[in-house]
């Protein structure tokens, strides 16, 4: 091959550009991979940090890679506090709102929110971008959600019909004069 692109220069520049762009191709495949590791290594590394202080805190360690998100306890909580403060809530049980948060040994930050949400808070410890990841989650489940339930809403387009009936609607049903049926 070697003697054949000596004695042909197109064909020699043919197989010079083909084995270059052989090797961009191999060199973006490198690059992509050690983006993948270095992005697993940090969450890793994050991991373990979260780890340690729960042990020190004795509290515990959620990994919320896999952990279903509460909608009811998301729509009750203001999505900007819960960006804010970076936590996301669990559970509520017995008055007690469960929430995982990045650095659980900021005492000023928990009572803060403990007044913000107007009850007491259990803690558990979390990564950061475990936490930023289920809140953008959470927040684009939420807009799908409301979008799809936009369409049942009933919509009235006027008061009375072309024969002078009433028009119902969510509104006029759920008001307090409205007949029970």
């Amino acid at each position: 091959n070697r003697t054949q692109a000596m004695a042909d220069p197109q064909r020699g520049k043919f197989l010079l550009r083909r084995v270059l762009a052989q090797a961009l191709v191999e060199r973006r495949e490198i690059d992509a991979v050690q983006r993948l590791v270095l992005v697993e290594a940090r969450k890793h590394v994050a991991r373990l940090a979260g780890l340690r202080i729960a042990a020190r805190l004795g509290i515990p360690y959620v990994d919320l890679a896999d952990f279903p998100i509460n909608h009811e306890l998301f729509r009750a909580i203001p999505v900007d506090l819960m960006f804010r403060y970076n936590f996301v809530p669990l559970r509520l049980e017995a008055g007690r709102l469960h929430v995982v948060i990045d650095d659980p040994s900021d005492v000023l930050k928990i009572d803060e929110l403990e007044l913000l949400l107007g009850r007491p808070l259990d803690v558990a410890v979390g990564t950061r971008a475990a936490i930023q990841e289920m809140l953008k989650k959470s927040e684009s489940s939420q807009r799908v959600l409301d979008a799809a339930t936009e369409e049942f809403k009933i919509q009235v387009i006027r008061d009375e019909d072309e024969e002078g009936d009433e028009a119902l609607s969510i509104d006029k049903l759920t008001s307090a004069d409205s007949p029970i049926i």
